[in-house]
């Protein structure tokens, strides 16, 4: 499994309504961890959503992963990639997963989420919250460039490429970093689940398998 093979995954359920309770939940149960994986894009965020939930859901976790462009592809509203539009996604894909977490489930969020006061906002809404600050360099992730976006943005496509000539806050304390370009991804995952784990949030959930990849590899 490399960083270029797994940026696809999506949300695999129908999408939670985030206006409904379940009415199996007792009022004073606690609120599921919310896990945001943020950083540029074909940093390594799906690949790591998606190995995490795996990894979760074999310990009986129930956790779900929240892929941002999935989540937009869904969205009711066409939305562009105006800061406007983007921070709309952002809301939306914060109200499913604190649909998620109020009914006991885990969520894993994979999205850009550049912006660090909008973070900070989810980080005191969603509580227990955890941010994972997936960090590779803008030239590692161009090279990957897992869906073409790179390649649209240097062809004159669009403005406002995150990590380019659009912004993007690195955290400055996350919970995790990972470094994808310089980490394996049984490295960087296992730092999430560490991390996880120090939280009290899962039962022990040190043993990773072995994907046996490098994040710089290709397929």
């Amino acid at each position: 499994m490399s960083y270029l093979a797994c940026e696809t995954a999506s949300y695999k359920g129908a999408l939670p309504n985030p206006k409904s309770k379940s009415p199996k939940m007792p009022p004073c149960s606690p609120r599921a961890l919310t896990i945001w994986l943020t950083g540029l894009p074909s940093a390594g965020k799906t690949t790591l959503g998606s190995l995490l939930v795996e990894q979760l859901r074999s310990t009986g976790q129930p956790v779900e992963l929240l892929d941002a462009d999935v989540i937009r592809n869904q969205y009711e509203q066409k939305l562009g990639f105006s800061k406007e539009d983007r921070q709309k996604n952002l809301r939306h894909i914060a109200s499913l997963a604190d649909s998620l977490t109020g009914q006991g489930t885990m969520a894993v969020v994979a999205s850009i989420c550049p912006f660090r006061e909008l973070r900070d906002e989810f980080r005191q809404n969603l509580a227990p919250f955890m941010e994972v600050f997936v960090n590779a360099p803008v030239g590692v992730c161009e090279e990957r460039d897992v869906k073409g976006l790179y390649r649209r943005f240097r062809a004159g496509e669009f403005k406002g490429m995150t990590g380019i000539d659009g912004v993007y806050e690195e955290p400055l304390a996350p919970e995790a970093e990972c470094r994808t370009d310089l980490e394996t991804v049984d490295e960087s995952l296992g730092k999430i689940l560490e991390a996880i784990s120090r939280a009290g949030m899962t039962e022990s959930t040190h043993h990773t398998p072995n994907h046996q990849a490098q994040v710089s590899e290709t397929p």
